[in-house]
């Protein structure tokens, strides 16, 4: 089976979309390809009516459609499944299906275009439509098996038990003060001494640089044992971090860095600051993984208290994954998934190759 993912340059659309594709290729039961492709609007004021456009006749839809699109890697040939998440390259997924007969995969907000048009419209709470996928988490590119290798040395050689946190920012409803990152960085002080534990941490391009100034000013030899500043070159590795702490920390800000956390199969908490206002959907998809026992959440305010409880979900991230495969695999007619460990492994060893 071929894969082509197509993503808008933007890394969690990337995760999410790439996601889908690792499902598949570790539950189905043969060779599976996957083909990265980043591809964005020459004008993003064409996206409406390149939306239209791509749901005509295919030869001229296609070349109308590829021909406004700025592509960064060349196109395959031929593929089997389409893949992508926005409304930035919706059209070109239906452009490219419809040219190639190949089904596709629309992740989020597909603008009113007709269900004809997309095989699986994945969503987090699904619709009523014959296409229609309800995922209830956000599907991530995480490997665990590799992130825990990547993560090997930093917990051999650690002087004690690592917990990692994950930064964003300013976005999807969340703004963080000054105050709140103080709170942070106190926090991490304060759970570091507690409970005898190090961190890795991690910031992202949506920490403000105030932000980073703070947490750099708390992260201290004493309590961290490695970290990433955005912005500041390193060698160090985000995989290895999510593979070396065994509780996971992550602004929840961040659907797509959350869902990675939580892809680990770990105790994960989200941390959120004092002012928020998120959509619908993403208070969905939290509520979610809290009921679900995936993240516990805490605010700034409160982390600082913090106690581990055990890890025990009421249904595992892997179980809910093999939930969102079948549905895929009844609107695909895929196989049904009856993969073992072993293949499993293979299929994602040969997905990495490619």
């Amino acid at each position: 089976m071929r894969i082509l993912v197509l993503y808008d340059g933007k890394l969690g659309h990337l995760s999410q979309s790439y996601g889908f594709a690792q499902l598949i290729a570790s539950r189905f039961l043969g060779d599976v390809s996957v083909h990265t492709c980043s591809a964005k609007p020459r004008l993003k004021l064409l996206n409406k009516p390149l939306r239209k456009l791509a749901g005509l006749t295919p030869y001229l839809a296609f070349k109308t459609v590829l021909s406004s699109y700025h592509v960064e890697d060349a196109l395959p040939d031929q593929t089997d499944i389409v893949i992508s998440f926005g409304g930035n390259v919706v059209a070109l997924n239906i452009a490219l299906s419809q040219y190639w007969g190949a089904a596709n995969i629309a992740i989020g907000n597909t603008y009113g275009l007709s269900p004809s048009l997309i095989s699986v419209h994945a969503t987090a709470r699904g619709t009523a439509a014959a296409n229609s996928v309800a995922t209830g988490v956000a599907l991530a590119k995480t490997d665990p098996g590799f992130c825990q290798r990547a993560g090997e040395l930093l917990v051999h050689s650690a002087k004690a038990p690592l917990w990692t946190l994950l930064v964003g920012g300013d976005g999807s409803g969340y703004h963080y003060s000054e105050d709140d990152w103080q709170k942070l960085g106190q926090a991490m002080h304060s759970l570091s001494n507690r409970h005898g534990i190090r961190w890795l941490v991690s910031t992202s391009r949506r920490t403000h640089a105030k932000g980073v100034e703070i947490l750099r000013r708390y992260a201290t030899p004493q309590i961290c044992e490695a970290a990433i500043w955005y912005g500041v070159s390193s060698t160090d590795s985000l995989d290895a971090y999510l593979g070396a702490g065994y509780r996971l920390f992550c602004t929840e800000d961040s659907m797509s860095m959350l869902s990675e956390a939580v892809a680990m199969s770990k105790p994960v908490v989200s941390l959120r600051p004092s002012e928020t206002s998120t959509k619908r959907v993403h208070t969905a998809m939290l509520s979610h993984l809290e009921e679900s026992g995936l993240i516990a959440r805490e605010s700034v305010d409160s982390v600082t208290m913090y106690q581990p409880r055990p890890f025990a979900p009421r249904r595992s991230y892997r179980a809910q994954l093999d939930d969102i495969y079948q549905q895929i695999a009844d609107k695909l007619a895929l196989p049904e998934f009856s993969a073992t460990s072993d293949q499993r492994e293979r299929s994602l060893t040969l997905l990495a190759t490619h």
